[in-house]
């Protein structure tokens, strides 16, 4: 006991470490199993378990085989919103080619300054594996770049193309 760390500040990843978020955490899978996975936010203070939560329900839905995508925001943000949307968009992609062979042959779109090419990748992706469940998690999101925030072309472009993905009932 003298030789662990009590006090970790790693993420818990499995349902047994966590402690105090079985509401959240179940919450999250009730949508996840629904009839359409939609969208879903966890929010609060830093430090209170939202990334624990989220790699639990990881491992969770993994074991019910879903594609389960989790990224950390080193993963995908850039400086620009421009850089972040085509490497966010790049990565989801790979991800996805990665963790369902089905799918492996498929070409990457070109992502420019939109996240758009992504909904003909998942419709590419659904006509492949019909029915197959895919949940993405994107820790901190709260760190995206501000423009892709502020309402015009690019953050309605953004927010309305995560907004069409999540609204296909497996995704």
């Amino acid at each position: 006991m003298e030789q662990t760390d009590p006090y970790s500040l790693e993420p818990v990843i499995n349902e047994q470490e966590l402690m105090g978020r079985k509401t959240v955490l179940n919450r999250l899978i009730a949508a996840a199993k629904s009839s359409n996975i939609g969208s879903s936010i966890i929010h609060g203070q830093k430090r209170v378990g939202k990334t624990s939560v989220a790699r639990v329900l990881q491992s969770y839905l993994t074991k019910m085989d879903y594609t389960v995508i989790y990224l950390e925001a080193g993963d995908y943000i850039d400086p620009t919103a421009k850089k972040t949307i085509s490497g966010l968009g790049v990565k989801l992609c790979n991800k996805i080619r990665e963790y369902e062979p089905r799918v492996a042959h498929l070409s990457v779109p070109q992502f420019g300054e939109a996240l758009s090419p992504l909904t003909e990748f998942m419709d590419e992706v659904e006509r492949i594996v019909p029915g197959h469940r895919l949940v993405i998690i994107l820790d901190e999101f709260d760190q995206l770049p501000l423009d892709l925030y502020l309402r015009g072309s690019l953050g309605d472009a953004f927010f309305l193309t995560l907004r069409s993905i999540s609204s296909r009932p497996n995704i």
